[in-house]
């Protein structure tokens, strides 16, 4: 009783305070106490105490004559659990309850928890400390972010990793994929199996699959056993593209370059491997611990309503769905998981209605911000910073699911305005800056969006004609409005090959109907000109308008486009009156229209038009002054004098390093390196850095180039005195080898360095031995010099290589037929679970008897033989039921789910001939991944007209044999049908497809029949 005696007494005091007039709160997580009466000399200490005091208030009035405020004095609130609003905790009769930051204090939610005790491993150049999950101080049980001093950290990890151009196939289980053969060289004796994630980028996609267990197949082979049904899945889509490479994730064994950790969750300890001039001894480190920092949760009969937070900030919320045995990380497309539900938030909204989330920050956060669930409505999110989060800024929908979720349950009427968007999906790569679901009546308004992982604002909803033109979907979708944004920097993930030749877009819909993008900004920032453009129309569309933006995006391959090959969009799509600096892609429809397509390839010297969309676009001017911190997202290092050491030669010169050309690249002359090298950025005025991105030398392979190195900054010219913002030690950083060509290649291999946000510097020094950048590019804003102890002192050891390292190359497979990894080859018809139905065409069906796979309409993929530099053979035989039509097997497919019609492959049409003198007409294509099309043979194809042969294809079977070899000079195509040789040739075309892939064969009417079988060993080769 004493406890309640003493509750009650509380809340009298609290009641006093309250109707004597004072329709106020105030919480000091400082100077109060829960026991005070919460007025501002006698404040609460925890917003828990002033929500439940304020519900108790509530409850007591039959009306509302005014906004009630609790005011929040500076400090850091810490929370060891969610807090919880419903729909006791709201105002009514038009007024609101305001949680409000205090005179402009600077109050702050927090769900970390700071890791202290860190002791240096003996012998070893990283620490160590605990996290106890119970105790005084008791830390979250997973975890996959930290930060130090402000600054996000990755998870050890290893280098790339060849595997091999086949999964592994364990007889025993029913699926044909069931882990990576990789080198045993190449991998290291793990530990702590199950904590391991395996990261591999696909086309689009990438995934973060668990590791099963590790089994060795021969002397020189391992392979990475996977958790199914997950990987076999994945292989059915991605995952053989990019030359086969993967990382391994989260690994003890990884530890071993600066800004990695590792948790290990058997022994409760974390490890960390400092950047260079960080002292632990010093250094605050959080741990994200509480998950979902805020939820304002309702029922349909009791709404969540009229409650504001203003001028508050959000920090270190945790996120455990990457542990779920249930989800999986990537292997969808945009903030979503791979089943397609949308990645939660730490702050959701489910049931709630007059919401206002204003001037606040959502900063550090291992998952999105704010997660609009379903059933919210008239939600306003105006004049926030949204900066360093996993995903999105804020993510509207539960997932995107087709007609299921395009019902009276989407959200509806939210407006997103004027918002600051930074540095989203730094190891998420499918993160976007605003991401949403099926929505009724959405507004984008005059946001500034910059340094975003993948798309910058997408939408989308509609996975059939029927989701876009449904009663439901009419009645409860539509009408968003995306205007007068900036878009800049987005599609950052590419620096590793995630997102190459994707329509990774700055403004995309998938879908989506009645809706409006119009006086919108992009600029592509350069990052890799294989992402296909600034604006994007995907399938699905309905009555959409794209009218008066802008497309600032060389290189990028396009600017504006849609996409409908197979007829989807249901109304007009119309693209009026925009302005780009290189051309459009309109793929001809029934459905859409272009009007006024300025196309301006002098920009950036825009005309007038264009210019008044651009200075309009991004936030209105009362909100501007929110640039300050972060600068307009673009790369300043333009601006910059660039010096060095010295240059190798004319061609190899210091100017290099900012001329937006990965193609060329600065390096010091030989022998400069035994007492360091440096070349330097000199600004005209001081700037706060915010990210530094460095981009070595393209295809050197090199590892002594990157590795002993760092990164100064300083205000003295000579660098006397300098502090460090990183660098790399002995262990060279990540390398993707790749061998894709282009004039200006991929910005591949990144190395991005977080900088300070308070002080200013003029002078940027990269310092080391072995150096050869392409590029350097800086984001920040102009800042003042503030005072600094310059007491970094390098740590990177010059002492020279003897001899210097060997480049690493890539390793060479054994391409034989019948490998000691690949156990037997897999015969085409033996089994069904062979056989993959494909394409988009889910109408045809596989039979498999007496060796003879028997395929009836739809698009099929045969899993058993991987196709990269290997001939492959068998016997085929050709049944039509109904009117002559070409049938189709695709070489080098890339990615088997995707139609074989819009992607990577080379694309064998055979059809049967009714008049004439032969029997079957054959054609070859190559289905380019920027959407068009090269025939080599057929109407218009640089080799002639289609190959007239008499074939045995269409009464019997008959031998075929398809063969394609990467050669230097090209790709070598040698097909043979029965005795007849119909192509061999070389594809030397810089748009040649140079990845592995299946082979794809399409029936092709509903009723055809194409019946596959192997060859004998006698038989043709």
């Amino acid at each position: 009783m004493k406890s309640s005696i003493y509750g009650l007494g509380t809340l009298l005091l609290v009641m006093s305070f309250i109707t004597n007039g004072q329709s106020q709160l105030y919480v000091d997580p400082i100077n109060g106490s829960d026991s005070f009466n919460g007025s501002l000399s006698s404040p609460f200490q925890t917003i828990t105490k002033a929500q439940s005091s304020v519900r108790s208030y509530l409850a007591t009035l039959t009306t509302m004559n005014n906004d009630f405020y609790i005011y929040l004095k500076g400090g850091t609130y810490l929370l060891n659990t969610t807090l919880n609003f419903s729909a006791l905790d709201g105002g009514k009769d038009g007024f609101n309850v305001i949680y409000k930051a205090y005179n402009n204090e600077k109050p702050i939610i927090s769900g970390g928890k700071k890791v202290s005790g860190w002791i240096q491993v003996p012998g070893e150049k990283y620490f160590v400390a605990n996290v106890p999950t119970t105790g005084a101080i008791s830390f979250p049980s997973y975890f996959r972010q930290i930060w130090v001093n402000g600054k996000r950290r990755q998870q050890a990890k290893s280098d790339f990793i060849n595997v091999y151009p086949k999964p592994f196939d364990n007889v025993a289980t029913t699926q044909v994929a069931d882990g990576y053969i990789v080198k045993k060289a190449a991998i290291k004796n793990y530990t702590n199996l199950s904590d391991i994630r395996i990261f591999q980028d696909g086309e689009f996609k990438h995934v973060e699959q668990r590791l099963s267990s590790i089994g060795s197949i021969s002397d020189s082979e391992q392979v990475l056993m996977m958790r199914n049904p997950a990987y076999d899945n994945w292989t059915k889509t991605y995952v053989y593209n990019n030359l086969n490479q993967i990382q391994v994730v989260n690994a003890f064994e990884e530890l071993d370059e600066p800004g990695e950790f590792y948790l290990d969750r058997t022994s409760r300890k974390l490890y960390y491997y400092p950047q260079p001039a960080e002292n632990l001894a010093t250094a605050e480190v959080i741990v994200p611990a509480t998950e979902y920092l805020v939820k304002f949760v309702g029922t349909a009969g009791n709404m969540v309503q009229n409650i504001q937070f203003e001028g508050i900030a959000f920090e270190h919320g945790n996120w455990t769905g990457p542990n779920l045995t249930t989800k999986e990380i990537g292997r969808s497309q945009a903030d979503l998981y791979s089943d397609y539900t949308s990645i939660e938030g730490q702050m959701w909204m489910d049931y709630a209605q007059k919401i206002t989330i204003k001037n606040c920050r959502f900063e550090r956060l291992a998952s999105s911000g704010i997660y609009l669930i379903s059933n919210n409505n008239n939600i306003n999110i105006e004049g926030n910073i949204f900066n360093d989060l996993t995903a999105a800024a804020v993510i509207i929908g539960v997932g995107n699911g087709g007609s299921v979720l395009l019902n009276t349950s989407v959200n509806r009427d939210i407006l997103i305005k004027n918002n600051v968007i930074r540095n989203i999906g730094a190891d998420f790569f499918q993160a976007s800056g605003i991401y949403a679901n099926a929505s009724k009546n959405l507004t984008i308004l005059h946001n500034d969006v910059a340094d975003i992982a993948y798309f910058g604002i997408n939408q989308r909803y509609g996975n059939s004609i029927a989701d876009i033109t449904s009663a439901l979907a009419v009645a409860n979708t539509g009408n968003t409005l995306i205007q007068y944004n900036k878009v800049t920097n987005f599609g950052t993930a590419a620096k590793l090959g995630f997102g190459i030749g994707d329509e990774v877009a700055g403004i995309y819909f998938f879908g989506v109907r009645s809706s409006k993008v119009q006086y919108n900004y992009v600029q592509y920032g350069g990052k890799d000109e294989r992402l296909k453009g600034a604006f994007r129309q995907d399938q699905y569309g309905s009555g959409n308008y794209w009218e008066y933006n802008v497309a600032d995006c060389k290189p990028a391959a396009r600017s504006f486009s849609w996409f409908d090959p197979l007829n989807t969009h249901t109304d007009t799509l119309v693209f009026a009156n925009c302005y780009a600096n290189v051309p459009g892609l309109f793929q001809p429809t029934a459905h859409g229209d272009t009007v006024n397509f300025f196309y301006e390839p002098n920009a950036p010297s825009w005309s007038a038009g264009a210019q008044s969309i651009i200075n309009n676009a991004g936030l209105e001017p009362a909100y501007q002054y929110l640039l300050s911190e972060f600068g307009d997202g673009t790369n300043i290092a333009k601006n910059a004098t660039i010096t060095s050491s010295s240059n190798f030669s004319s061609t190899f010169k210091a100017s290099n390093l900012t001329d937006q050309k990965i193609a060329t690249n600065w390096k010091p002359i030989v022998g400069s390196e035994t007492n360091g090298s440096w070349i330097q950025l000199s600004f005209p005025q001081p700037i706060a850095i915010n990210k530094i991105q460095l981009i070595p030398e393209y295809k050197n392979v090199n590892p002594a180039i990157r590795q002993l190195f760092e990164v100064r900054v300083s205000n003295d010219p000579n660098f006397a005195s300098y502090n460090i913002l990183g660098g790399q030690f002995a262990k060279p950083f990540p390398y993707k080898i790749t061998f894709l060509d282009k004039d200006v290649p991929i910005a591949y291999n990144t190395i991005d360095l977080l900088g300070c946000d308070t002080l200013g510097y003029r002078y940027i020094r990269i310092f080391g031995r072995f150096m050869s950048w392409a590029e350097c590019r800086v984001y920040g804003r102009n800042q003042a010099i503030l005072p600094s102890n310059y007491t970094s002192s390098s740590s990177v050891s010059l002492v020279p290589y003897s001899p210097l390292p060997t480049p690493i190359e890539s390793e060479s497979w054994s391409q034989k037929v019948a490998d000691t990894v690949d156990h037997a080859r897999v015969y085409f018809g033996s089994d069904v679970k062979y056989w993959n139905q494909s394409g988009g065409m889910k109408t045809g069906t596989v039979t498999v008897a007496g060796g003879i796979a028997s395929l009836t309409g739809g698009t099929f993929t045969f899993k058993g033989s991987i196709y990269r530099n290997e001939r492959t053979c068998f016997n085929i035989k050709i049944t039509e039921n109904g009117s002559s039509t070409t049938h189709y097997i695709a070489a080098r497919a890339s990615y088997v789910l995707q139609g074989i019609y819009n992607q990577d492959n080379y694309l064998l049409g055979i059809k049967k001939q009714t008049t004439g003198a032969f029997n079957t007409n054959i054609q070859l294509q190559r289905r380019n991944r920027d959407g068009t099309i090269s025939t080599f043979y057929g109407t218009n194809g640089s080799l002639g007209t289609a190959k007239l042969v008499n074939t045995t294809l269409f009464s019997a079977f008959t031998p075929v044999v398809i063969d394609f070899k990467s050669t230097v000079t090209g790709i070598s195509i040698l097909v043979k049908i029965g005795t007849d040789t119909i192509f061999n040739m070389i594809d030397n075309s810089a748009k040649r497809i140079v990845t592995p892939g299946y082979l794809v064969f399409v029936p092709g009417n509903t009723n055809g029949i194409m019946q596959i079988s192997d060859i004998p060993v006698t038989g043709i080769q």
